[in-house]
């Protein structure tokens, strides 16, 4: 998995934290360790972003070589910036989703498991929409579609 997925021993240690916490608790346990390891998370995502800006710097740094990659560089690190930041909104809605499916699948709620599911795809293809449309209107100027 750490191969395949880059991610680094720090980022596997919280998500197997995360999986031996699950269930062993009460309901306000299972909180304060969700609150935790998310309080994890959050440190590590800025730590990754801090050493992003730190190779970033580097790449753009190597002059000519870098041109032809960021020739329009604010509306790169725009456009990238806001496709991760929706990535890992809908990655956590993702998460966060599973977890509740898993809570009331296994106390016997299989009807709001469903309908919590069905809310959170939902709320994703709200926050999707937008972004479809942006690259229907992008089509239609491309092939001058009117």
């Amino acid at each position: 998995m750490k191969n395949d997925l880059n991610f680094k021993q720090q980022d596997i240690e919280i998500i197997l934290s995360l999986g031996r916490v699950l269930g062993t608790s009460n309901r306000e346990d299972q909180g304060k360790n969700f609150q935790l390891i998310l309080n994890q998370i959050i440190i590590l995502e800025k730590e990754a972003k801090l050493e992003r800006d730190k190779n970033e710097k580097m790449f753009k740094s190597l002059g000519g070589l870098s041109w032809p990659c960021y020739s329009n560089n604010t509306y790169l690190e725009e456009r990238d910036s806001m496709n991760v930041d929706l990535i890992f909104k809908i990655a956590s809605i993702g998460i966060l989703l599973s977890i509740l499916h898993t809570l009331l699948d296994n106390a016997g709620k299989e009807e709001f498991a469903f309908i919590t599911t069905l809310v959170g795809v939902v709320i994703v293809f709200g926050a999707v929409i937008g972004l479809i449309s942006k690259l229907f209107d992008s089509i239609k100027t491309l092939f001058q579609l009117y």
